[in-house]
Order: structure tokens, then C-alpha cells, then sequence
């Protein structure tokens, strides 16, 4: 149990939350830019509380949406059982805790994944192909956002001179296709965001960079040579 007087916090929200469970093994895990992460057990079912920290501009709660209705469509998510704004207007939501592995690495190499291994490009694709089809109408708040116009604005804005990343800013500008159809685009398809147990993908998760935009995104992003 986590000893400090968050975790006592935490353990009495989320008991009042699951309609007065009993809260156990409450402990917060590594990782994670834009949010804390806490895993736990209620009446002995194992969950996942994310909480946005503090200067996070995304709103939690769409990526809420966009996870509840991934999970409508049938792709590979964890089930969404709450996603609420705190007092300070941070979002938190609470997930179905599922185990597996995320480091790269381990997926790659070990020998427990080994059967996984050659099924994992079917699983994306297959995973990919539900989110893609998603109405996204019925998902709120989302934008379409041009990730060379976003990111240029983040390379022009750091006011100091990166040639290497203009060069491949101008090539993009110059030489990428015009776009396809407009999709739901998970943002970060990649090993580390993927669930994987010895017999395949179990589920796709981290969905705070979800937008609008062009499906080949994330086939492109999911193909970079770090992540494979």
C-alpha cells in the first residue's frame, strides 16, 4: 500500500468511486510523460487509475471517449469503467488492469513471446483496421491536426537552428502524398503502447495523443525502425 497521504487519498476516493469497495495493494507505477499511473486492486479485481498531472494541456476525458468507443468497435482496449474532471479540473479515469508486457525489448527477444512473435503484425493490422473504421462523429472533442504543420510550429517555436531536423521538414513539405480518407488516428501506435502476452496483442493503450487525421499515420509511425 503506497503510505503516503496520497495514497490514503486515492484509496478513499476510489472506494466511494467502485461503491464502497475494498481497496488494496494501491501503488504507482513508472513511466508515463503526461499522467500518473496507479494500480490496485478492488474486492480483489485488479484496475488501473491514470490521473492527468498538472500543465497537461489534452483533456483526459476525451481520451476517455476515444477509448470507450474503440472498445464499442471492437479493437483490443481495456475495459473503461469511470473517467470523471477532479476539483482542480485534472481528469482522472479508471481501467480494467490487464497484464502483459510493453517493453520492446522483452516483445523482441525473450523467449516467452517467442509464439507471439510472428502473429504480432497480423494482430496490429487486424487492431488497426477496428480503430480506422470507427464513426468519428461519434467520438467529441477530437481535432484534425496536420502533424507536419504541428510539428513545424514546435521546431520553429524552439527559436535555435536544427538543420537536420529542416531538412527533413522541407522533404516532408515537398514530397508527402496528398492525404486519404480522415480516420481516427491513435497518435503513438508503437511496442510500449501495445499489451502483449505469449499468445499475441491483448490490448492497445496510452491513447493521449488520439486525433484526427490520416489512418497511415499510424502505419508510418508503427514502421520507424526504433520501435520495432
Amino acid at each position: 500500500m503506497e503510505s503516503s497521504a496520497v495514497g490514503t487519498e486515492l484509496s478513499t476516493m476510489l472506494s466511494q468511486l467502485l461503491d464502497d469497495a475494498e481497496i488494496q495493494g494501491l501503488h504507482r507505477l513508472s513511466g508515463g510523460a503526461s499522467r500518473e499511473t496507479w494500480r490496485f486492486e478492488a474486492d480483489g479485481r485488479p484496475l488501473i487509475l491514470q490521473r492527468q498531472r498538472a500543465g497537461d494541456e489534452r483533456d483526459m476525458l476525451i481520451e476517455a471517449g476515444v477509448v470507450r468507443a474503440a472498445g464499442r468497435g471492437g479493437a483490443p482496449v481495456p475495459d473503461l469503467l469511470d473517467a470523471r474532471r477532479r476539483d482542480d479540473g485534472m481528469a482522472f479515469m479508471v481501467l480494467e488492469a490487464i497484464d502483459g508486457e510493453t517493453i520492446a525489448r522483452k516483445i523482441l527477444r525473450d523467449d516467452e513471446f517467442a509464439t507471439a512473435r510472428p502473429r504480432l503484425v497480423a494482430d496490429f493490422g487486424a487492431a488497426l483496421a477496428r480503430i480506422h473504421a470507427l464513426d468519428v462523429e461519434s467520438i467529441p472533442g477530437l481535432l484534425r491536426t496536420d502533424q507536419v504543420e504541428y510539428y513545424t510550429g514546435v521546431l520553429d517555436g524552439l527559436g535555435q537552428p536544427h538543420p537536420v531536423l529542416e531538412l527533413v521538414r522541407n522533404w516532408l513539405l515537398d514530397f508527402r502524398p496528398a492525404a486519404g480518407r480522415t480516420s481516427l488516428v491513435h497518435g503513438d501506435f508503437r511496442l510500449g503502447n501495445m499489451i502483449v502476452g505469449p499468445e499475441g496483442l491483448r490490448a492497445v493503450i496510452d491513447w493521449e495523443l488520439a486525433h484526427l487525421g490520416d489512418p497511415m499515420e499510424d502505419l508510418g509511425w508503427l514502421c520507424v525502425k526504433a520501435w520495432r
